[in-house]
């Protein structure tokens, strides 16, 4: 590996497992090269950790093209996680006919929620681990209705500067 190279070993022998996942999932390297531009024989360099091709990676474009292909982010959940990122979809906002103060009311409603339970797994002064994967779910809802929250309200503000 070049000592050009910013992030351990680990992190780039991970890229490499996720693009491996990335590509049975679609079906194995002829299908990838059937989604994407390039052959099969490029797909498993990309995915490599033979010394000679250790620094070979797939393209931003073949990563789109695979990940659209089979509906899951394999590739760029590892690199948000390495970004000490997490990856959540966005989620669709109805239009016109989504009110903002019913989704205000849910957003509150589950911050409430997630609120009252936490406060229940802090009762003793601490929270372990099985308290903490019960919360994440409710944690990730709340993010996922913030952000719907967001985009319904700039979706608004859109619509107020047309003509």
């Amino acid at each position: 590996m070049s000592s050009a190279r910013h992030l351990p070993k680990r992190d780039y022998d991970a890229l490499k497992a996720a693009f491996r996942a990335l590509v049975q999932l679609v079906g194995g390297t002829r299908a990838a090269e059937r989604i994407t531009r390039v052959s099969h024989q490029q797909i498993d360099r990309y995915g490599s950790t033979q010394p000679d091709f250790v620094d070979v990676f797939a393209p931003m474009d073949v990563v789109a093209d695979l990940e659209a292909e089979c509906g899951q982010q394999t590739v760029t959940r590892k690199l948000a996680e390495l970004a000490d990122h997490v990856l959540i979809p966005l989620p669709a906002v109805a239009g016109s006919s989504a009110r903002i103060d019913v989704i205000t009311a849910r957003t509150v409603q589950s911050f409430g929620q997630m609120l009252t339970e936490l406060g229940e797994a802090r009762a003793d002064g601490t929270i372990d681990a099985e308290e903490a994967r019960k919360l994440d779910p409710q944690f990730s809802e709340l993010i996922t209705k913030l952000v719907k929250m967001r985009r319904e309200v700039a979706q608004m503000a859109e619509s107020e500067d047309l003509p």
